[in-house]
């Protein structure tokens, strides 16, 4: 597109759907699409025409966030710190081939971790293995943690958990794993 001429058409490809904008306009410093269609494959499902912009101005405070809003709802801790808070570590199961053939590895897991300090979801992130993923998963599942305080109130935790499968020479490492 040249400088100082308007767009004719631009078109948005989205799987099976497609948007046409089939007229733009200067708002602001910006281009917007000023009469646009929703496609179908080939057919016109909808279409659009803008015919007012404007500048909305807010009254002051009118967007304040409540104290609800700006509650801390999460947080994102690291797996070291949160280690620390273990209550219950269920003991992770060696797989069996890994035992006969000496394969180690580590599995790296995304865990959310509730306000009451069950955990609520794990999230494989990385895995040599699919058994040593299983094993990991059903043992951090079952974990329970101290609940994570701040401000003085119980939150959500956010952290990545590394599931150590390694051999020793007497075997597998007591334990089975180190978190």
């Amino acid at each position: 597109m040249q400088p100082g001429t308007d767009p004719i058409r631009a078109i948005y490809d989205f799987g099976s759907a497609s948007s046409v904008f089939n007229g733009m306009a200067k708002f602001v410093d910006h281009l917007i699409p000023t009469n646009f269609s929703i496609l179908d494959k080939e057919k016109i499902v909808a279409t659009a025409k803008v015919t007012f912009l404007g500048i909305y101005v807010p009254t002051p405070g009118q967007y304040e966030p409540t104290s609800e809003m700006t509650q801390v709802r999460y947080a994102r801790v690291s797996g070291a710190v949160i280690a620390a808070n273990i209550i219950t570590n269920p003991a992770v199961m060696y797989p069996e081939f890994a035992k006969k053939t000496s394969v180690e590895g580590v599995v790296i897991l995304g865990v959310t971790i509730g306000r009451d300090g069950h955990v609520n979801s794990v999230r494989l992130i990385s895995t040599p293995n699919a058994d040593f993923a299983i094993s990991a998963i059903d043992s951090v599942r079952r974990r329970v943690y101290k609940p994570y305080i701040v401000n003085g109130e119980p939150n959500e935790v956010e952290t990545t958990v590394a599931v150590n499968f390694q051999m020793r020479f007497s075997g597998v490492e007591e334990g089975g794993v180190r978190h």
